[in-house]
């Protein structure tokens, strides 16, 4: 469980600073394109295109870089409760953005859009079942958040198994909500053309630009969020794998490892990766089908062998979906990269 949890929330925090790289660079291009000395002197040193101003593959991983840098401080407190005043700004951000989505897209037809095409409510004719496979894992990939549920239920206040199930089906029923809200007005409005990074079909006008401010320092502020269970699990693992629990001393050392360690490895993976989509779909397949369906279940089947109820049964039921949809989809993924998308 706990090496499943590491992984997945290890792609969860690269995936973040891939987009973070991605909005940065556009309004980085969009800053020098209205100051000819800014746009010379990033020219110069290879960060903008000269041609096109477009940003460069070098200014995204520079981005990259100070990104881990400036989350560098707020990683490296024991306790996720520390974060709080960052969260609720975080959570701001997304309302924002999710709110300006719909607006552009309830507005209707306009020449300003990139890649508008037509309101469309049907499935592309290129959508085959190999194509949809390869995007099951996103699905999953956005509704998995059950690593946090340890952190919450050891740090909620007046704790009950109550008050924790209503923090969880308050957090799902947000998510949803926001995801069907923004997924199908965006695709009934960009129809094929929509990107794996919305705003960048929305045109560069001041909401926008906003919103993709307000996004960078979000995903800045909740890149804590997936690091520390991802470095809980891997302390978890290495406190097993020596047999014995740690002390303050040992256990404040190993803390500060392993900090180093994912930040290291999130920002390397995210400098050498630039595609969000292979990165979602990646992790999807493997770390949040482990911990949405199958480790759950495994579990549950478990405990609970020696009373097979109806539960049982439906726990059985999804564990053999996750052991189905882990290998079809990561067979869809690879399938994918090598072939490109279906024309």
């Amino acid at each position: 469980v706990d090496a499943a949890i590491a992984v997945k929330c290890f792609g969860v925090a690269t995936s973040y600073l891939q987009v973070l790289s991605q909005l940065g660079g556009a309004l980085v291009a969009h800053v020098a394109a209205r100051n000819a000395g800014l746009s010379g002197a990033l020219v110069g040193l290879e960060l903008l295109s000269a041609d096109s101003g477009a940003p460069s593959e070098r200014l995204r991983r520079c981005l990259v870089v100070l990104a881990i840098l400036g989350v560098s401080p707020v990683v490296f407190h024991k306790r996720i409760t520390k974060t709080a005043l960052q969260n609720l700004l975080a959570i701001c951000a997304w309302l924002f953005v999710a709110c300006l989505i719909v607006m552009f897209s309830a507005a209707g037809s306009s020449p300003s859009l990139d890649g508008w095409a037509s309101w469309q409510f049907l499935p592309p004719s290129s959508m085959d079942r190999w194509t949809v496979m390869s995007v099951v894992p996103i699905f999953i990939f956005s509704f998995t958040c059950h690593q946090n549920l340890f952190s919450i239920a050891n740090e909620l206040k007046d704790r009950s198994v109550s008050r924790l199930g209503r923090v969880s089906t308050g957090a799902v029923c947000t998510g949803a909500s926001l995801y069907v809200a923004v997924g199908v007005c965006a695709y009934c409005h960009f129809g094929t053309s929509l990107r794996q990074n919305i705003l960048l079909n929305l045109p560069r006008c001041l909401p926008v630009l906003v919103a993709e401010v307000w996004i960078v320092v979000a995903i800045a502020f909740t890149y804590p969020l997936q690091l520390h269970p991802c470095r809980r699990s891997l302390a978890i693992l290495v406190s097993a794998y020596l047999g014995r629990f740690l002390d303050r001393r040992e256990d404040r050392i190993l803390r500060r490892i392993l900090t180093l360690a994912i930040l290291a490895g999130t920002g390397s993976v995210a400098i050498l990766i630039k595609d969000l989509g292979i990165t979602m779909a990646f992790v999807g397949a493997v770390g949040s089908n482990t911990v949405v369906l199958i480790m759950p279940a495994f579990l549950f089947l478990r405990f609970y062998r020696d009373a097979r109820g109806p539960m049982w049964y439906v726990a059985l039921l999804v564990f053999c979906l996750g052991c189905i949809i882990l290998p079809t989809c990561l067979t869809a993924v690879i399938r994918k990269i090598l072939m490109g998308p279906p024309r």
